[in-house]
């Protein structure tokens, strides 16, 4: 009987070491596996990165001032660089920075070897004399896009506020926090209201702006509050109301009526006072 139990017992202990032994055999095998996938990943990543994908045509879309070469030798990127280690964002900020005229840029990569470029180019927003015979050409975010002696025809003149003007490429700041801020939401408005025939923009004070348009309308806009509403006001007016002749100026500082009269008012005066009256937009006073 004692005999019996002793190779019950021998035999459960060959089966559990059999089973440990399994056991260990199939972890030795999956840690094997294991070990060469991370090895045969490592190898893959270090060919991507410099074997694979090497860059052999990169493509331009959007331009019309610079030419694709111009393009391509801003953005950095040269044929043999790997796309996978590029910098997109890198290559955005050197296109901004040295071609002024591109207001967005996007970089699409393409496996195995193609770099596309799509940009945007942009209109200067706005000039402003930045010295004798030198004028600064501002986009809407006030980025300085081209500094020229020659007087660019179609772009508001900025007057009565001060800017430092910095080098092409590089963004310019007012001497007035308020104004600069009037300023480009001014220039924003704009631009979302597909206003263009502006003559210029002209601060009277930090929180004081008006506009010249039509070559004959001078529109007295006030300060930055309803400074959206004020704009369209205008506008409406304009295609609306404005008489065939003559010089008119009107005035939405109130920032909810319009007043127009015949003239020219100067900055000094509070209200338009030849043939005023009060106009909600939309609405006209009958011309004579």
């Amino acid at each position: 009987m004692k005999q019996t139990t002793q190779t019950a017992s021998s035999e459960k202990l060959r089966e559990y070491n059999a089973r440990r032994k399994k056991k260990y055999k199939r972890r030795r095998k999956t840690a094997v596996y294991l070990l060469l996938l991370f090895f045969v990943c490592v190898v893959c990543l270090i060919l991507s990165l410099t074997v694979f994908f090497k860059t052999s045509q990169i493509n331009v879309s959007g331009n019309s001032r610079y030419t694709a070469s111009q393009v391509v030798k801003a953005s950095g990127v040269e044929k043999g660089d790997n796309l996978l280690r590029m910098s997109r964002s890198d290559i955005k900020e050197s296109i901004l920075k040295k071609l002024p005229y591109v207001s967005e840029v996007q970089v699409i990569r393409e496996l195995p070897s193609t770099v596309t470029i799509k940009i945007k180019e942009a209109q200067p927003s706005c000039r402003y004399l930045a010295g004798e015979n030198r004028w600064a050409l501002l986009s809407q975010e006030l980025r300085v896009m081209e500094i020229t002696s020659v007087e660019t025809e179609n772009v508001p003149v900025l007057s009565g506020i001060t800017l430092d003007i910095p080098g092409e490429g590089e963004t310019a700041t007012a001497d007035s926090e308020i104004s600069e801020k009037i300023l480009l939401d001014l220039l924003t408005i704009l631009k979302e209201n597909d206003i263009i025939n502006v003559d210029s923009i002209v601060f009277t004070g930090p929180i004081n702006v008006s506009m010249r348009l039509e070559g004959r309308v001078t529109a007295k806009l006030g300060g930055d509050s309803d400074l959206d509403y004020k704009v369209r006001m205008v506008k409406t007016w304009i295609s609306g109301s404005l008489p065939s002749v003559g010089e008119w100026t009107v005035d939405v500082t109130s920032g909810d009526k319009l007043y127009a009269g015949r003239g020219v008012a100067s900055s000094s005066e509070e209200s338009v006072t030849e043939e005023s009256g009060s106009l909600s937009e939309g609405e006209s006073e009958d011309s004579e």
